[in-house]
């Protein structure tokens, strides 16, 4: 299924004075080991914003504007699943940066690992 919640996202062109990142790793394993347990975004510079998570059906599943709010999924015993995210924030200087992509839960990974992309 293709993942159609990108629509709508405003991101302007930001200037060598707003040093905005935004972190969003790519995998995340909720066994409760204490690891990787929770998905969201690192964030530097960013005064506002909204995660959107959805699933593979398009249903949302989390929705916060807190920027010190994780997303906490219920852990499934036997299973691999992939779930999008969609990120409108706010940077300190008030432009806008908009994201999307997928995150993938995975419960058999041998060792801990977090993969973070950086989106300027």
């Amino acid at each position: 299924m293709v993942h159609t919640n990108c629509d709508g996202l405003i991101t302007d062109t930001i200037g060598k004075l707003d040093s905005a990142v935004i972190f969003v790793p790519n995998a995340f394993t909720p066994n409760a080991d204490g690891l990787n347990d929770v998905f969201g975004p690192v964030t530097d510079n960013i005064s506002s914003f909204v995660l959107t998570i959805f699933d593979k059906k398009n249903n949302i599943i989390f929705l916060s504007d807190s920027l010190n709010t994780n997303w906490i999924p219920l852990a499934t015993a036997n299973s691999t699943q992939k779930f999008y995210y969609k990120i409108q924030a706010k940077t300190r200087f008030n432009n806008n940066i908009g994201i999307c992509g997928e995150v993938q839960d995975d419960l058999h990974a041998k060792r801990p690992f977090k993969i973070w992309p950086e989106i300027r």
